[in-house]
Parts: structure tokens; sequence; C-alpha cells
């Protein structure tokens, strides 16, 4: 569990997680941004993601 989306990031670059549950409203950076991240990732672009709202 990350509580920012610079957190969950560093947890991503060390783990693979069978599946990310994803807040859209987070502040600083967008939850579709970090999206674009894992989508744009080797490693994590077959994990499933849930959004949330």
């Amino acid at each position: 569990m990350a509580l920012s989306p610079s957190a969950g990031i560093t947890i991503l670059q060390e783990n693979i997680p069978q599946m990310i549950f994803l807040d859209i409203n987070m502040p600083g950076v967008s939850g579709f941004e970090v999206l674009a991240y894992l989508r744009r990732e080797p490693r994590l672009m077959q994990v499933p993601v849930v959004i949330c709202g």
C-alpha cells in the first residue's frame, strides 16, 4: 500500500504485484498519469488495474 503516487511508483520499481487498486483522485499526480506509467513499463503492463474514483 502506498499513500502517494511517488511512494507507489517506488514500491512498483522493486515489486510486481498481482493486482493494483488505483485511486484516480490522488493529490499531485493524476491517477491517469500513474496508469499511463503502468502501461508503458514492460514489467507492469500485464498487471490488472482496478480504478477507484
